[in-house]
């Protein structure tokens, strides 16, 4: 048996059974701070050097639509949810137009809410999180290189269809449409110095030793990457007492939302050929905590 480069630290995990693991040499790429409104949600971005608050989009009951043209954070820089004018929302649609991979080293986060606030990040492009990218938000958080948004009452936010007016409600999602090609989503990091001074099966517990090269949501919430590709190359995901949620998909199908108390689970049934989920230089995902928490994957 070959013994990977990663870890996974959970309480209850489930991997579908053709899941592909494996190490990978390092990949790399830069991110040039910019976020841009793209004029079709009333989406106000301000500016001040490389830092973004973000500000109004459109409200529906709980649910807040924000749509960009570029939407990229460099090292050292923040794209900042304001929610000053939309404290009450519970979550954030957001999508990606312009054709450009989103290419995260720096913080996103959410501020002057009312509750725990859910972000959903969607650029069919792709997506790239560097080693110093970065969340503070209260909910769940979905990445994805998804086509669209799909509603209970048929209403749709779509990345790939933005010159028609957006079909927005007040309603929950029910699913992710992927397209026939789905990009890539890439997670750096600096790997986990984690330790077991026990060795091998020891009862003696893991060490865990804080990163400061991590993507975290609050505890009880779901972490999920959902695209073509998966990889994680020394990614730290964490969510304590919660899911993290890995999809590869290969061909267009929809990927269906699933509500349970810790956020979101996804559902294959419309889908028909799945992709590579790869991980190494000691990645990790970790979902220990008091309560259950659970990591599920879903690949070729």
């Amino acid at each position: 048996m070959k013994v990977l480069p990663f870890l996974f630290i959970f309480t209850i995990g489930l991997l579908t059974p053709g899941m592909m693991l494996r190490a990978i040499l390092p990949w790399s790429g830069s991110a040039n701070a910019q976020v841009t409104s793209d004029g079709t949600t009333n989406t106000i971005v301000n500016q001040s050097g490389n830092n973004f608050n973000i500000l109004n989009g459109i409200n529906k009951g709980n649910n807040l639509f924000h749509s960009f043209s570029n939407f990229s954070v460099s090292t050292s820089s923040s794209a900042t949810f304001d929610l000053t004018n939309t404290p009450n929302i519970t979550t954030i649609f957001s999508r990606v137009t312009g054709e450009n991979v989103s290419n995260i080293d720096g913080l996103i986060r959410t501020l002057n809410s009312s509750n725990p606030v859910s972000l959903f990040l969607m650029n069919p492009a792709g997506i790239v999180f560097g080693k110093n990218a970065s969340l503070n938000i209260g909910g769940s958080f979905v990445r994805t290189t998804a086509n669209s948004i799909k509603f209970a009452d048929g209403g749709e936010f779509s990345a790939v269809n933005s010159a028609t007016p957006p079909l927005l409600t007040m309603n929950v999602p029910i699913g992710l449409q992927l397209g026939s090609n789905p990009a890539p989503i890439n997670v750096e990091g600096t790997g986990h110095s984690l330790r077991n001074p026990g060795g091998g099966l020891s009862l003696i517990p893991v060490t865990r030793i804080p990163s400061a090269t991590k993507l975290g949501v609050q505890p009880g919430n779901t972490l999920a990457l959902l695209g073509g590709d998966l990889n994680l190359n020394g990614a730290i995901l964490i969510a304590e007492g919660g899911q993290v949620e890995l999809g590869s998909v290969n061909s267009g199908g929809l990927v269906n939302l699933i509500p349970n108390p810790q956020g979101y689970t996804l559902g294959y049934g419309d889908v028909q050929s799945f992709g590579d989920i790869q991980l190494g230089e000691r990645s990790l995902l970790d979902v220990s905590g008091v309560n259950t928490g659970s990591v599920l994957a879903s690949s070729g």
